[in-house]
């Protein structure tokens, strides 16, 4: 019992320890957008002149037309044709742009994501003026979030910039982007700027003021340079990260020198002369039809890849609640074609999430997607449902192991709930009703393991 008492003890002293950088922890991979949500031209439409208030969902789908005016404070605003507005105002709230429809924004003063402002674009958007990701009212909980939400997504910015300048807004681009520039404030987050697998971000110029703001978690991604990059602090951790750097580019790191440091582009892989990143031969082949499933004591995996090349190297990787990964014992076969297969001969019981990483001397490092498959002994970690939650969410807990304390943090370490349920076994619910909507930490004590998980209240 005293040996217990101490490592709970030790395990919570490490878990404030890292609480204490749980933001980057939170931001190791890109921000995900919630599916769009369906036209089926049955909807309420958006009229031109309306404001959109809270808890108010509006579509706008239909032959193309131009509103002289909208404003969105607070509701939702789902776009499925092509919509052109001339007088925008984004207080708060959602956009999304359905695939295959557009949204134009006409020229004007920038446009102001002020705090609680969240754009998922599944298909264009275009934006004839500047765009600021602002921290006049933005925070942890009423982030600004714009993610360029598929691999055909296009985001147009041609004439004007991209500022962000608070640690409370994030750009995601899994697409393309193209625009004059993107200015990272010297407030800005790390990995404010997160691209997506194969992702490309055209550039006139680039300002950079703020540390590893820009992140390629998921595998080689392209930022393309053509005029100017002026940088104050190294770019990025990431040697995934591609810089396309324009035959007449020129770096200014001045500013970042005469502090006595070096290194502007931090771990990029540089590409001087070049003038579109495709042009870049080491960016990745992609893979296809990967998935698991669980065949007897068995979980098969197979995938495809849309381009072989022998000197693959395949390194197979497993986790039990898709934050931390290991390797393991794999022996990946080639089927007919460009198809492949291995076997994991000792699954974890519950949810199996699965990643496929191959290293070539042509192509150098890239990643699958995460697939999974869940076993029917039960989970192997606590799990939570649902997630994202409304104001109550559900632990699930491992057979044999009994959650003794319940902690739900902000992500700064705040202790904002806590319980010790009666139990501890099986389900256990966590009413979260009086919490604003926003990004909070569980952590489960148990007599044996200290578990951190990640939830978002809408």
């Amino acid at each position: 019992m005293v040996k217990t008492s101490i490592r709970k003890a030790f395990c919570i002293c490490i878990c404030i320890m890292i609480l204490m950088g749980m933001t980057t922890a939170l931001r190791a991979q890109c921000l995900v957008a919630p599916p769009a949500p369906d036209c089926s031209g049955t909807e309420p439409l958006a009229s031109d002149g309306e404001t959109i208030g809270t808890s108010v969902s509006k579509w706008f789908y239909g032959s193309p037309q131009v509103f002289s005016g909208l404003t969105i404070n607070g509701g939702t605003l789902i776009v499925c044709g092509n919509l052109t507005i001339n007088t925008f105002n984004f207080y708060s709230g959602v956009i999304f742009v359905r695939p295959g429809a557009s949204l134009t924004i006409t020229s004007g003063p920038a446009l102001l994501m002020q705090g609680g402002c969240y754009v998922y674009n599944y298909g264009t958007f275009n934006l004839q003026r500047g765009l600021v990701l602002d921290g006049g009212r933005a925070s942890v909980s009423q982030p600004n979030v714009f993610i360029n939400a598929g691999i055909a997504s296009t985001l147009s910015l041609l004439f004007d910039w991209m500022v962000i300048n608070n640690p409370y807004s994030w750009f995601v681009n899994e697409g393309k982007a193209s625009m004059h520039g993107i200015v990272t404030d010297l407030n800005s987050a790390a990995g404010s700027v997160c691209m997506g697998l194969k992702s490309q971000i055209y550039q006139s110029v680039l300002i950079n003021n703020a540390y590893h703001t820009y992140t390629a978690p998921s595998g080689p991604a392209c930022v393309s340079v053509s005029n100017n990059a002026y940088i104050c602090e190294q770019v990025t951790g990431d040697a995934t990260m591609y810089a396309c750097l324009g035959p007449t580019e020129t770096t200014d790191s001045s500013c970042q020198v005469s502090r006595g440091k070096t290194k502007p582009w931090g771990n990029a892989q540089l590409f001087k002369g070049c003038t579109i990143c495709g042009s870049i031969a080491v960016l990745p082949v992609s893979f296809s039809d990967l998935s698991v499933t669980a065949r007897g004591n068995v979980n098969y995996l197979q995938w495809k890849i849309d381009r072989v090349d022998h000197s693959h190297r395949w390194r197979v990787e497993r986790s039990s609640d898709g934050v931390k990964y290991e390797a393991i014992p794999a022996d990946v076969r080639m089927a007919a074609g460009d198809a492949f297969y291995c076997e994991d001969m000792q699954p974890l019981g519950g949810v199996n999430y699965y990643r496929v990483i191959c290293v070539t001397s042509s192509s150098g490092v890239w990643n699958s997607r995460v697939v999974t498959v869940k076993r029917e002994t039960g989970p192997a970690t606590p799990v939570i449902s649902p997630n994202p939650f409304n104001s109550v969410f559900r632990i699930v807990m491992p057979a044999g192991e009994r959650a003794e304390e319940i902690s739900l943090m902000d992500i700064k370490g705040m202790e904002l709930i806590h319980l010790r349920p009666a139990g501890g076994e099986g389900n256990i619910v966590v009413n979260c009703g009086h919490l604003p909507a926003g990004c909070y930490v569980v952590r489960i004590i148990t007599a044996k393991e200290v578990y951190l998980k990640r939830v978002l209240r809408r």
